[in-house]
């Protein structure tokens, strides 16, 4: 699973989201519980301007991984993305004071 992260960290470090969602998925199907990996999956898929699809990646990593600061913050910016706002504010308000819970936003 690490190899298979490691590479899509790598793909979507150089800009290559593709490649990056492919690797990361992969990574994911062996070791589901890598927040991190859930992250840059969500992440590479908010990139590659796949919002839609993002927002339940960055959902299941931030229900799986509720104390993660930098899920939470990347998930209000998918929120954001797709004009939900108001959920994008109480989940960045939240995430900075490093507060964020599944319970407080309902997603769970």
């Amino acid at each position: 699973a690490a190899w298979w992260l490691a590479l899509g960290v790598t793909m979507a470090n150089v800009g290559q989201s593709g490649r990056a969602v492919h690797a990361l998925k992969r990574g994911l199907r062996i070791d589901p519980d890598v927040a991190h990996g859930r992250r840059r999956l969500g992440m590479a898929l908010w990139d590659d301007q796949q919002f839609t699809e993002a927002i339940p990646i960055l959902e299941a990593a931030a229900c799986r991984h509720p104390r993660v600061g930098d899920v939470w913050a990347s998930l209000a910016l998918a929120y954001s993305a797709l004009g939900r706002h108001d959920e994008a504010t109480a989940l960045a308000r939240s995430s900075r004071r490093g507060a964020a819970t599944a319970t407080r936003t309902g997603s769970c």
